[in-house]
Order: structure tokens, then C-alpha cells, then sequence
């Protein structure tokens, strides 16, 4: 029987949540909930996108208010902590140095973990609509891919990513920032 302990997990998340919403929320549950059936869930982090990019998709300031928000709110709710030092970066995401930073953050645990021999898998979450990122091959690193919109087929994803963990069959996959933005 394997330990709880001896599998330890750190998962990571990124985007504008300009506004976040119900999916984005049963979306980082289901993720914890899928890990934690296998691993003992140390937490999570959040990289935001940088303000210029949100501002695109919401006014300056109301994004930044909303990125406050849900900082607090998933301080509270998943032991979350946001990445504030990404989300200076101008530009899109930087996807390997999140990963490297989330990677950072996973070893200075490890340091103080009681059972040294312990092994931190870092999982990303990421829609269907950026599955691209989850192309990734590291030792210890996995992508949770979440359905959104069925616009990538099930087949598909299962084919291109079978090294990955799926979400299907959300609620709340017809969810978008735009589509509450919009309401």
C-alpha cells in the first residue's frame, strides 16, 4: 500500500480570470480532487497573466481588482497562493518559466518535508483550448487538461496527450470570461 506521503503533488494554473467564474472554479476542485486520489496535495499556485494582457479583455483597473479578488479567494478555499513576480512580466505566459518556477517551488518543499524521500509531481491545469501547453515531457511533470467548449474533440486530446489527466464532462464547459463578461 502506498502512502499518501510518499507522493506528494504541486499544482500550478494560469490565465486572466477577467472575471473568474464558476468554471474556473470547478475546474482547480476537480483537479485537487483528481491528484489528491493519488497524492497528498501540498498546494497550488496561480500565475496570473500580466495586467497589460487582462486589460485587453477587461478595463486596467477592473482587472487588476478582479486578480486581487480571486487572491483572496483562493487563499481562503484551495490553500492557493498567486505568483504575483509572473504576472510582471509584459507579454504572453511564459509557460517554461512558470513551469520552472512552480518546479523551484516544489524542491524548497521537498527541503522540509520530514520524509526527504518524498517525490513532488507538479501538475498543471489548462483547457482544452491550450492543450498545446501540455506537450511537455519533464520527469514529474503531468497536465490535467479540462474540456471547455468541445471544440477539441475527446478523440483528439486522448490521442495528442496521452500522457495527460482529463476533465470531461464539466457543467460548466460552456463557460467563458467573455460569455460572463457579456451577461
Amino acid at each position: 500500500k502506498t502512502r499518501l506521503q510518499d507522493r506528494c503533488a504541486v499544482l500550478c494554473t494560469f490565465g486572466c480570470y477577467a472575471p473568474y467564474h464558476d468554471g474556473h472554479d470547478y475546474s482547480i476542485k476537480a483537479s485537487i480532487d483528481l491528484v489528491s486520489q493519488t497524492h497528498f496535495v501540498l498546494g497550488t499556485i496561480v500565475y496570473p497573466a500580466h495586467d497589460e494582457y487582462v486589460s485587453t479583455k477587461q478595463g486596467m483597473t477592473e482587472g487588476i481588482l478582479n486578480q486581487r479578488k480571486c487572491h483572496d479567494y483562493w487563499k481562503n478555499n484551495f490553500n492557493m497562493m498567486m505568483d504575483d513576480f509572473v504576472m510582471l512580466q509584459k507579454g504572453d505566459v511564459n509557460f517554461p518559466y512558470m513551469l520552472h518556477r512552480t518546479q523551484r517551488y516544489a524542491d524548497l518543499v521537498q527541503r522540509y518535508l520530514t520524509h526527504n524521500k518524498s517525490v513532488i509531481d507538479v501538475f498543471f491545469i489548462v483547457g482544452e483550448d491550450n492543450a498545446g501547453f501540455a506537450d511537455v515531457h519533464n520527469a514529474n511533470t503531468f497536465p490535467i487538461i479540462v474540456e471547455r467548449n468541445g471544440k477539441v474533440s475527446k478523440e483528439h486530446l486522448l490521442q495528442h496527450y496521452p500522457h495527460a489527466k482529463f476533465i470531461f464532462d464539466s457543467p460548466y464547459k460552456d463557460y467563458s470570461s467573455t460569455m460572463v463578461r457579456t451577461q
